[in-house]
């Protein structure tokens, strides 16, 4: 509840400027109109096909960045060869706004779910990238030194020591890429799909038919939260020394 009370107060807000016509109901339609119209257009099933394709492209982002940029910044970290090869130019790329590079996505792959799932790839493995990275290059060293005083050779220090050390960095960089690749997504089916969420909202816009539009951003506003406190879970199930920070 302590988490919900903002949001709770401003839906509230809504309702009440909504209720006695403050504010245009043609563009701001009560919270429980819309979430109203998200229930009916569930239950007739208009809205899945669209939920179905967005979540399908983030899951299989989800498997691509984690392989790519996890496992790029873990080399990174533990090879200073490779760390010096390749930091320059993710320095270089890291700021760039991923929505510019869908045309390019859009020339390699075509229009289509394959351009938007390379571009939410690329979104989410730069901040994987980084925290992995990071979180590898903050091992402390007594650490280390501990695992080598007790025999580990180095198979069981990167697995046994430095994994688990840097895991927390690691699943901060997983849920703060998957947020942009989200947001990166939608925004790109707006121009570059004939389905998913973000189509839905955009195609709705157009023609200013609120009665789809909001229930659309309410899911990909659920979606962001399942990624979110889903990867939260798993990481307290996993990392249970990291218990007493949250």
């Amino acid at each position: 509840w302590q988490a919900l009370w903002l949001t709770i107060l401003v839906l509230s807000i809504w309702e009440f400027l909504a209720r006695f016509g403050m504010v245009d109901q043609l563009f701001w339609p009560a919270p429980t109109h819309q979430f109203m119209m998200l229930i009916q257009q569930l239950a007739n099933g208009s809205l899945i096909p669209d939920t179905l394709a967005t979540m399908s492209r983030m899951l299989i982002t989800l498997f691509l960045s984690i392989i790519i940029g996890g496992g790029v910044g873990f080399a990174m970290g533990l090879s200073p060869r490779i760390r010096n090869a390749l930091y320059p130019t993710v320095a270089a790329l890291y700021p760039i706004p991923k929505i510019v590079i869908l045309p390019f996505c859009m020339l390699i792959f075509g229009i289509g779910p394959t351009s938007l799932i390379a571009l939410g790839t690329i979104a989410a493995s730069f901040l994987i990238l980084m925290n992995t990275f990071a979180g590898v290059m903050n091992v402390p060293m007594d650490i280390v030194m501990a695992g080598k005083i007790y025999g580990a050779n180095k198979f069981q220090l990167v697995s046994k020591v430095i994994l688990p050390a840097a895991l927390p960095f690691i699943f901060v960089g997983i849920r703060l890429g998957m947020g942009m690749a989200l947001a990166v997504m939608v925004a790109s089916e707006f121009i570059a799909s004939d389905d998913g969420l973000g189509y839905t909202v955009w195609t709705s816009w157009q023609i200013l038919d609120m009665d789809t539009m909001f229930p659309a951003i309410i899911i990909v506003t659920f979606i962001g939260v399942m990624f979110h406190h889903g990867m939260k879970w798993i990481e307290k199930k996993y990392l249970p020394w990291q218990k007493g920070r949250s």
